[in-house]
């Protein structure tokens, strides 16, 4: 049975009954880490009226999601909320990321001692002149045909051993048989300087495939991308590192102790000053989040504002719409979602041995039974 006087530090969250249709919520006490109670819904009217059945809430922590939040203040507007730090540093990461992805070029060549160049897809290692072992398997197999034939082999019988059409046997053994890339269009050929000097100005092949469509191409982009690589120089030096801007903006991911500061990667931070400066602010809000920087919060959002970058600014607007829940972790660093977690994870475990055979009932009191023993 429920004592709902005795609670008073939780953490709630939600988890996925049927995943993209029914969800549910969990509650778990804090200073016990067992389950308290579960109910099948996340809606905010269902979570204030079930959280009100609990008169004596102090804190309750949870993730950001606003339903959540205005529940909490229905039912209990003296509680203190406790934003999980694991979701905010999420958001905020993924916001940063992509002031970072929007500021950077598609592609980067990363060498110490030369400026960041700018590369387009097609100019990327995996499109160098070197045959691939597809087509010499192919030029061997042709071979191996021609061979056979020579020597007074059938079609049907050659094609039997190497598991090809008779027709297809009929096209390899034939004396004109050539087998090519495909060649560009003479409509992209018209475009060929254009595109490369799209190219080499940083723009990304939707970006040139677009203008060239404002010029007069009338071709699909499927088209477009197939014959690209063809008409594009390879001028990368093969010394050079090369790496996507997705890969460079995997850097917010790691800490400050682990990620290494090469010349190379210093060499693109000179060049684009406001990536690191990104960098920069994603380190700092790291350490104010390990320390109970208060005050370091509002310096952060200042100096944040000061960019005036709209990536940026998403970051801050989702700071500043949950400032005070924020500001409690920082302060109440011995509670976070983190029982939550193991709950949900134990709970969809259950469910999942259940094979959907029971209800959601059912499925409470099992789990709140586990609980107990």
């Amino acid at each position: 049975m429920i004592n709902y006087m005795a609670v008073r530090h939780i953490g709630i969250d939600d988890w996925a009954v049927r995943k993209r249709y029914t969800y549910g919520t969990t509650m778990v006490d804090l200073d016990t880490h067992k389950l308290v109670d579960m109910i099948p819904s996340r809606n905010e009217d269902d979570v204030a009226r079930w959280l009100a059945r609990f008169p004596n809430l102090e804190l309750i922590s949870r993730d950001g999601a606003l339903f959540y939040r205005n529940a909490i203040t229905r039912s209990h507007p003296d509680a203190i909320q406790v934003s999980d730090r694991f979701h905010y540093l999420k958001t905020i990461t993924e916001y940063l990321r992509e002031a970072i992805m929007h500021v950077l070029p598609t592609h980067i060549i990363m060498n110490a001692d030369a400026p960041a160049v700018i590369l387009s897809p097609s100019e990327s290692p995996r499109h160098n002149t070197q045959p691939s072992e597809a087509w010499l398997r192919k030029q061997k197999l042709v071979a191996e045909v021609r061979a056979a034939r020579s020597k007074g082999q059938s079609l049907t019988a050659i094609g039997r051993k190497y598991s090809l059409n008779r027709v297809t046997v009929a096209k390899y053994v034939a004396a004109d048989f050539e087998w090519r890339p495909r060649q560009p269009t003479n409509l992209l050929l018209n475009f060929i300087p254009e595109a490369q000097r799209l190219a080499k100005e940083g723009y990304s092949p939707r970006a040139i495939y677009n203008q060239l469509v404002a010029k007069g191409y009338n071709r699909a982009y499927r088209t477009f991308r197939e014959y690209w690589p063809q008409v594009q120089k390879k001028s990368m030096p093969q010394e050079a590192e090369h790496v996507t801007r997705k890969q460079f903006a995997g850097l917010l991911f790691k800490r400050t102790q682990s990620c290494a500061w090469t010349p190379a990667v210093q060499a693109v931070l000179n060049q684009y000053p406001l990536v690191k400066t990104i960098l920069s602010l994603f380190f700092d809000f790291l350490l104010l989040c390990e320390s109970y920087g208060l005050e370091a919060l509002d310096h952060w959002l200042d100096n944040a504002a000061a960019l005036n970058d709209p990536y940026v600014n998403k970051a801050c607007a989702a700071i500043q719409r949950d400032y005070d829940a924020i500001q409690n972790s920082i302060i109440f660093r011995e509670y976070s979602n983190g029982p939550m977690e193991g709950k949900n994870t134990k709970t969809k475990f259950v469910k999942r041995q259940m094979f959907g055979r029971m209800s959601f009932d059912v499925l409470r009191i099992k789990m709140l039974l586990l609980e107990s023993a």
